[in-house]
């Protein structure tokens, strides 16, 4: 089964909180099918039949809602841009504030086109969701790999 928006919840707290009411606002504006991978353990309760919700999954239970998701929202850390490379999705990446690799490989990613890229505080799913072709992270050779984990290393 076809996923709208597959969104990929991570991150330090209070930032992935933050970022989960933003989101959580801004769904009641959407009407797709969208899966909610909140990425914590602290059960929340979901009153959209809509929208499918998990607290924590592990990567065998990821890849194949990646791999279904039409459009993807995430944080723009390294290991799920990999995910993403592997899949070649069209993804919203949210650099988590503070977080200097997440903000320069989401600064990388706009500028090379291979994804849209919203700061958490000025965050707008409806305008993701519009755009008509938006741009697909493509399947990345192992060297860009290895370059991007570098630049990664050396910036946490």
């Amino acid at each position: 089964e076809k996923i709208d928006l597959l969104i990929l919840l991570s991150g330090p707290e209070p930032q992935r909180s933050i970022l989960e009411e933003k989101i959580w606002k801004q769904l009641k504006e959407i009407n797709q099918q969208v899966v909610f991978v909140r990425g914590t353990n602290d059960s929340a309760k979901n009153t959209n039949p809509a929208i499918t919700t998990f607290d924590l999954l592990d990567g065998d239970q990821l890849t194949p809602l990646i791999q279904k998701a039409d459009r993807i929202v995430c944080r723009s850390g390294y290991s799920t841009l990999m995910d993403l490379a592997q899949a070649g999705k069209s993804a919203l990446l949210i650099p988590t504030p503070g977080q200097t690799e997440q903000e320069y490989l989401g600064k990388y990613f706009k500028e090379k086109n291979w994804a849209t890229v919203q700061s958490q505080s000025a965050l707008n799913l409806n305008a993701f969701l519009n755009i008509l072709e938006p741009p697909k992270i493509p399947f990345l050779p192992m060297t860009l790999q290895k370059w991007v984990y570098q630049i990664s290393v050396l910036l946490s």
